[in-house]
């Protein structure tokens, strides 16, 4: 609602990853102690336990992005750009 009533294009970035690779990731930053993030365990039980389904809508504005392996910055943000260009030329901001 809000970016339609300032013409702006909504794009949702859906990231995913299986859940043993964010669990050994969780691990990992823990064991190195190098990473200043407060999410833990218990964090990433509470985001899967209280995710939502996208929506029939909302999957009209979203781009998945699996971050399984390393993620080619440069074609996600290529992406991005292709379909925000393509909903401000035809003036869909929604």
């Amino acid at each position: 609602k809000i970016a339609g009533e300032c013409h702006s294009p909504v794009l949702i970035v859906d990231v995913t990853a299986p859940e043993s690779l964010l669990r050994s990731r969780l691990t990992d930053r823990a064991v190195s102690r190098g990473d200043v993030s407060e999410a833990d365990e218990k964090i990433l039980d509470y985001q899967l336990r209280t995710a939502e389904q996208v929506s029939e809508v909302e999957q009209a504005t979203m781009i998945e992005c699996d971050n399984t392996n390393d993620v080619d910055v440069s074609a996600l943000v290529a992406k991005i750009n292709k379909v925000v260009s393509r909903k401000l030329s035809r003036g869909n901001v929604e």
